[in-house]
């Protein structure tokens, strides 16, 4: 009997399968992630392009079918090309996407900071803005592009990803237009009720006869025309609706 035999007879179980988690998952070499073909801007260029002067540039380049989508499809917070407008649509639902949004929130590293971190000057917080969104441009059938003619569909040449305003920039995020007001409550409708009992000259006008409040009661909250609830109910609940 091998001592592995005897573990097995001992435990009285079979060993069962193990694990499988892939806890070393997302452990890529630096070189794949260096490479030249996955370079892109950095934060502080990125920062540059999208200034008004700057953006309107990139957003609407000429054509060139050297890049992917005939350089059309930009987004200028990654600072990449989209082969299409529902490629580009989808990459703003990535989480790559949305954690470029976050790191362009804080203002990028600049010479200043470098010497105020070195003990020259005083220090100053990077301050924090908010990054308005851009939306992809709607479908077009006015133009083509060459590439795609083949496969029958649109391809928008002189489409608009977004326009400048909607580039990083300070003051409120607005991701659509505000909605409209809300309409106001509509009055409550209740059933017809009877008419109160014709004042008479010397009788307090105030003071109402009880059998025609019960009666007013047993139409409105129990739709009777007479009070076959007992007049101490209906009266009891006249009693709480009226406080």
């Amino acid at each position: 009997m091998t001592p592995r035999e005897a573990v097995v007879l001992w435990r009285g179980e079979m060993p069962g399968p193990q694990r499988r988690k892939k806890f070393h998952r997302g452990d890529t070499h630096l070189k794949k992630r260096w490479r030249t073909k996955r370079r892109t801007k950095d934060l502080d260029e990125i920062d540059v392009d999208l200034r008004e002067e700057n953006a309107s540039k990139l957003l609407h380049q000429e054509v060139d079918d050297d890049k992917p989508g005939g350089g059309q499809h930009y987004c200028l917070h990654c600072a990449r090309y989209f082969i299409n407008n529902d490629a580009l649509k989808s990459h703003f639902k990535t989480k790559v996407h949305k954690r470029r949004l976050k790191a362009l929130e804080i203002e990028p590293y600049s010479i200043e900071e470098s010497e105020r971190a070195a003990g020259i000057g005083s220090y100053v917080p990077p301050k924090k803005r908010w990054v308005r969104r851009k939306a992809a441009a709607p479908r077009s059938t006015s133009a083509w592009h060459p590439n795609f003619a083949r496969r029958r569909r649109a391809y928008p040449v002189d489409c608009q990803i977004g326009t400048a305003e909607a580039q990083l920039g300070e003051g409120e995020r607005r991701l659509y237009p505000p909605p409209p007001p809300p309409l106001p409550p509509p009055p409550p409708t209740f059933p017809s009720l009877p008419s109160p009992f014709t004042p008479q000259p010397g009788i307090d006008t105030r003071a109402r006869s009880e059998q025609w409040q019960c009666t007013v009661v047993a139409k409105r909250f129990f739709h009777e025309e007479e009070p076959t609830l007992g007049h101490a109910r209906v009266w009891e609940a006249w009693r709480l609706v009226r406080l």
